[in-house]
């Protein structure tokens, strides 16, 4: 009975320990360094002699300790790596001896613990890298793109503000309403075909778009639509990146009216040429039918 009740006042003081530092890391806005200082002063805590236990958590070349830590032989570590590469330490020591257990002074279960600890870490910096690679994502296209996401209705439910100066509507005005609210008369509904097929099987799309923004001016993009699925294949929602394109556009219509004005010109200059020649025929002819006038009256002389 005495050995069950020792296990069970273990068991408790190690699901406090989980408890408190899982607390802590619920809130993934509060910065590592604050929560590696909080968390450090509760591991000892779930160990077996916590008033002679101290902590050491290193991450990313900065250490946090308890204030009595010292390093010792009665040393208990967990390391992690996340997916990019950033290493994680934890190390909770006895600060004198004590009786050996199962591994060296400490309990299998604090082996868990210590473990499990390390991964809950592990998990809270991998999303928070997540979030800045997005944040560094998001940064990159706002600064030469377009980018609105939608709903599977087609709704907008977020637009960055390259979209809005481009369609020249605010934020307010664009959510909410359907993508249809931009889409100018330029195309035939058959230019659609191939953009709705892509999307009902799921595929991104590539295509170059005439839209019309809020004052009725056109303007062309290069667009790349991507469909995201859940886990019954469904969309719900769209994500549109886009690359305005006006000037190119305008370039090449200057250049096609630039060839067509030369095939004109080619033409004329051709018909100008054939005319020429006709009437230097003609006039060849009448400098003939001159000379055998001539000819004709000296003969009758």
């Amino acid at each position: 009975i005495i050995q069950t009740v020792f296990n069970l006042k273990e068991r408790v003081k190690e699901l406090k320990t989980l408890y408190e530092i899982s607390r802590i890391l619920q809130d993934e806005d509060t910065p590592l360094k604050k929560i590696f200082s909080e968390t450090v002063e509760i591991l000892p805590s779930g160990w077996q002699y916590p008033d002679i236990a101290a902590a050491r958590v290193c991450f990313s070349g900065a250490e946090y300790t308890t204030k009595n830590y010292k390093p010792t032989k009665y040393c208990q570590r967990a390391e992690v790596m996340t997916k990019n590469g950033s290493k994680l330490c934890i190390d909770i020591v006895y600060l004198q001896e004590v009786p050996e257990s199962d591994e060296g002074p400490f309990l299998n279960e604090a082996r868990h613990l210590i473990n499990m600890l390390a991964e809950m870490f592990k998990m809270n910096l991998e999303r928070r890298e997540r979030r800045n690679e997005l944040k560094d994502y998001k940064y990159a296209l706002d600064l030469g793109y377009m980018v609105s996401i939608s709903g599977a209705d087609q709704s907008f439910t977020y637009v960055n503000d390259n979209f809005c100066k481009t369609n020249k509507y605010s934020h307010d005005e664009l959510l909410g309403n359907n993508y249809s609210i931009i889409m100018s008369d330029h195309h035939p509904p058959e230019y659609f075909i191939d953009l709705g097929k892509a999307l009902q099987e799921g595929k991104p799309y590539w295509g170059e778009f005439c839209n019309k923004a809020k004052d009725g001016s056109l303007y062309w993009v290069e667009t790349t639509i991507v469909p995201f699925l859940d886990d019954e294949r469904k969309i719900y929602q769209y994500l549109s990146i886009n690359h305005d394109i006006t000037e190119r556009k305008s370039a090449d219509d200057k250049i096609k009216q630039s060839e067509q004005l030369l095939k004109k010109m080619q033409q004329s200059n051709s018909e100008t040429k054939e005319q020429s020649e006709i009437y230097e025929k003609a006039l060849s002819t009448i400098g003939n039918l001159e000379q055998k006038f001539q000819e004709l009256e000296k003969k009758t002389i």
